[in-house]
């Protein structure tokens, strides 16, 4: 029935909404003590009202809520509220049955915060159990309209859950008591708005009223949620545990209450997470179905040794507990297990403890065999434990086997960097661990880069650890990489071409070649440096191999050539060439007449004046040359030369006035004083003057001269000047 009521809750609730919290406070959610046994504690726990009906009926305070939409942290439970429940849904702003009332409970608990002010609204549930268990616990949230506007006020709602009875928290067992439980983690300080918030006032509150609650009100902020949404409240805790120690088999009360104070405005509540108000449990289990585990399944290979049935209990932690189950199944003690006795212990103070069985591997092949452990139900005036069975199958171990295959075929590889994929088979075996020894990764089918020679090694260990098989495989890289290169070096002179050329083998086709700047895949390139260059020939193979060799061309230095020629002789038509060339070794002359020379410095004789192209080519000892070329006008002439003074004083040296004169055929010499009277003249050039002038000495003074020559064609030159006649 209490399933069906839960079915039926999840499928009522949305008619309040679709998005945030949810809520039902109808029909017989308004019952207090059917929200507890249906919602609140777990299905095996007895709830109860002993004695007269409690003096507060159905409210719609109190009912069921959903806050999966939510961020308060609990998803499912039961709520009260200090208005109608629905107060809790977004926007809500419901007003509750007012006051002030009285709760004797909630009064003291108001006193011992130093708060005061009438109490309003009060909700309230209260229900007796019987604890069967050490210690009880429930978990909860406290939520407040007034977190963001009256922290640290007299406006501190109030709330608690007060726990009645015998040895509560240590107190004596014939002692009778009234504890609130709803307390800060590790503290005895009470849960409300002016203990546990964001930890500052608001609203205009005073530090020193917190600080008065809890000294330690800052440091439990912690606990504290400052933006919950989904629901109508500016504030709530974080999810808290109600905890207490209590004694086994005897009666026990609780009442949970929440109170407006000094207003009924700005409400508050309390969520109950479902299912959570706890009774004692024993769990019997088997450890398997995880890494390295003896069990798969419930099965265990008599090879792998002792496995572990552990056996748990919740409370009752500070007795020892002995707990006997009956063997039952085909497995032999002795035989397929070492025997152990039919009862075990859980020591005092001790949540759990593990019975080891050790299975014997007989050597004998057989199917395998059931071993049932049957626990006996057992029953104190504290707790009841039911019967409970664990079965187990042992059976023959699995022998296993593995190897590694080469996928890719070839354990030399063409190129380092190559790939290879390798897989590992595995057969039969229990399981257990494996991989790759160099890295751990435990991929049976892996492709690695081979980079050089290598040993790859694989472990496989069975799950209990009887076996490992160690496999590997050994990997090559192929050693025949070499490229052989075969260039030569080239000698030209400045502005000429060549091409130069490249001859290459290599083990590993196919290769990429070139010479850098020239064409792919081409062993020749032409060049035309300006300077002496080094060119570089590259080749890869197919493994990235690569091989550089390089061919030097070398620019010889150039000559130049330089020369002028001059005609020495206008009679003959000689003319001497003058060579300046430098860097030169060889020449060859051109004289533009059909005529040539290899000397340095020829002279050449024309046998007709004329303009004529003389050309100089010079040569280095490399071949190189350069060329110059000059025009000459070779023509026939003549040659006079004049003095312009003289001293006949009988010393001998330029005693007389004489012409010096070639290639002419007449000759006519007048000399005259300066009153323009003759004192000399001459038909033949090789006549000169003495300086006299009627066989007298001519006086010292400036004379003018005149020359007619004739030349070749009766072709006529004049000259006339000064000459100075010096005593």
């Amino acid at each position: 029935m209490k399933t069906f009521i839960k079915v039926l809750f999840g499928m009522l609730i949305c008619i309040f909404t679709s998005a945030q919290l949810v809520v039902n406070n109808t029909g017989q959610y308004q019952n207090g003590l059917w929200l507890v046994k249906n919602i609140f504690v777990q299905d095996s726990m007895i709830v109860f009202w002993f004695g007269p009906q409690p003096q507060w009926p159905n409210t719609n305070q109190i009912g069921a809520f959903n806050g999966v939409n939510t961020n308060i942290g609990i998803d499912t439970g039961i709520l009260m509220v200090t208005a109608p429940a629905t107060d809790a849904l977004v926007g809500g702003n419901a007003v509750g049955p007012g006051g002030p009332m009285t709760d004797a409970q909630l009064q003291a608990l108001q006193q011992q915060m130093g708060i005061t002010g009438g109490l309003f609204s009060i909700a309230r549930i209260e229900f007796d159990f019987i604890s069967y268990a050490d210690s009880l616990e429930f978990e909860y949230v406290f939520a407040s309209k007034e977190y963001q506007s009256y922290t640290c006020t007299s406006f501190n709602d109030v709330f608690g859950f007060f726990l009645t009875g015998p040895g509560i928290n240590g107190a004596p067992a014939n002692q009778i008591t009234t504890q609130n439980i709803a307390l800060i983690p590790g503290t005895n300080i009470p849960v409300a708005i002016n203990t546990l918030n964001g930890g500052a006032p608001t609203g205009g509150g005073s530090a020193a009223i917190c600080l008065a609650a809890n000294p330690n009100f800052v440091a439990h902020s912690i606990y504290f949620n400052n933006n919950p949404s989904g629901t109508s409240y500016n504030g709530a805790t974080k999810v808290l545990k109600a905890v207490a120690s209590v004694q086994c088999g005897n009666y026990y009360r609780i009442k949970l209450a929440i109170a407006n104070v000094s207003d009924n405005a700005l409400n508050s509540a309390v969520f109950l997470r479902a299912n959570s108000f706890k009774i004692p449990k024993l769990e019997m289990y088997h450890v398997g179905n995880s890494p390295g585990s003896q069990i798969v399944g419930d099965t265990i290979s008599e090879s792998c040794g002792a496995f572990p049935i552990v056996l748990k209990r919740t409370f009752n932690t500070q007795i020892p507990l002995t707990l006997k189950f009956n063997l039952g199944g085909t497995a032999v003690p002795g035989t397929d297990y070492v025997a152990f006795p039919d009862s075990f212990v859980i020591p005092a103070g001790k949540v759990y403890d593990t019975l080891w069985i050790t299975p014997i591997n007989n050597k004998i092949s057989q199917p395998p065999r059931l071993l049932s452990f049957n626990l006996v139900s057992s029953w104190s005036p504290c707790y009841q434990y039911p019967l409970d069975t664990v079965r187990i199958w042992i059976r023959d171990p699995k022998p296993f086997n593995a190897g590694i295959l080469n996928k890719t075929g070839i354990d030399t590889v063409y190129c380092p960097g190559d790939p290879v994929t390798l897989e590992v088979m595995k057969t039969g075996g229990e399981g257990g661990t494996f991989g790759w020894w160099h890295d751990g990764d435990t991929s049976s089918t892996r492709t690695f880069t081979i980079t050089g020679d290598t040993t790859l090694y694989f472990y496989v260990t069975d799950s209990c650890y009887s076996d490992t098989l160690i496999l590997f495989k050994e990997l090559y890289v192929d050693k025949s990489n070499e490229i052989t290169i075969e260039t030569f070096d080239y000698g030209i002179c400045r502005g000429e071409k060549i091409q130069i050329e490249a001859n290459f083998n290599g083990d590993k086709p196919p290769f990429t070649y070139n010479w850098q700047g020239g064409f792919p895949q081409d062993t020749r390139m032409t060049v035309q440096p300006a300077d002496t260059s080094v060119y570089y020939f590259v080749v890869t193979d197919a493994c990235g191999n690569v091989m550089i060799d390089s061919s030097v061309v070398y620019v010889y230095p150039e000559p130049e050539a330089s020369f002028r020629a001059e005609q020495i002789s206008f009679v003959e038509l000689a003319v001497q060439m003058f060579n300046n060339s430098k860097n030169a070794t060889a020449y060859q002359w051109d004289f533009g007449d059909g005529n040539s020379s290899i000397l340095t410095n020829p002279k050449h004789i024309y046998s007709a004046p004329g303009t004529y192209t003389i050309t100089l080519v010079a040569s280095n000892e490399y071949g190189c040359q350069d060329t110059l070329i000059r025009s000459i006008n070779v023509r026939r002439d003549f040659l006079i030369y004049i003095p312009n003074s003289f001293t006949p004083n009988g010393d001998g040296i330029n005693d007389v006035f004489k012409i010096h004169a070639e290639g002419i055929e007449g000759y006519h010499l007048q000399i005259f004083n300066r009153w323009g009277q003759m004192v000399f003249e001459s038909f033949d050039v090789n006549n000169s003057w003495d300086g006299s002038f009627q066989n007298q000495e001519a006086p010292q003074g400036l004379y003018l001269y005149k020359i007619t020559l004739t030349l070749k064609n009766d072709v006529k030159e004049y000259r006339s000047g000064n000459i100075y006649l010096i005593r």
